[in-house]
């Protein structure tokens, strides 16, 4: 999606962040996609002051976005090639294995740890994982595309 443009300076600091975060909502439903399940990203001065000033209860806090960008996500845009919303969790203690060819169990058989893999806690991450049931590809294009780093 294109980013959107800031709203101009209003009177309040808390209207003009309302007004940034009405023009994401705009423009998802612009593009058809029912946003009433929005869900905000942005970074730890831009969630603490949603939270303070306009207090959504959707934002979540990632160090992977850059300062005054917000992202949105309306869970209805996410392509699901199957049935229902997809999932859209998030986890500060979630371990991630970044195998994609054959992947394993994160502990094997003997203790064997599988590489590469990255804790959240420990790297101080957020890790944000969608979940969607699918059938399968067609074409030999996916409309999932695997996730190669964490956020930081």
């Amino acid at each position: 999606m294109t980013p959107t443009t800031a709203a101009p300076a209003a009177t309040t600091l808390q209207e003009t962040i309302a007004h940034d975060l009405a023009n994401l909502v705009a423009a998802i439903g612009a593009a058809g996609i029912d946003p009433s399940d929005t869900v905000y990203v942005a970074g730890p001065r831009e969630v603490s002051l949603m939270q303070s000033l306009v207090n959504p209860d959707n934002a979540i806090m990632s160090l992977g976005v850059p300062a005054k960008t917000v992202i949105a996500i309306a869970p209805a845009g996410i392509a699901s090639g199957y049935q229902g919303p997809p999932q859209i969790e998030s986890s500060k203690d979630a371990v991630i294995h970044f195998e994609d060819t054959n992947p394993q169990p994160i502990v094997g058989t003997g203790g064997a740890v599988a590489q590469p893999s990255k804790s959240a806690f420990q790297t101080f991450v957020l890790a944000v994982k969608v979940r969607a049931e699918c059938v399968g590809c067609c074409g030999g294009k996916c409309a999932v595309r695997s996730i190669r780093q964490l956020v930081r």
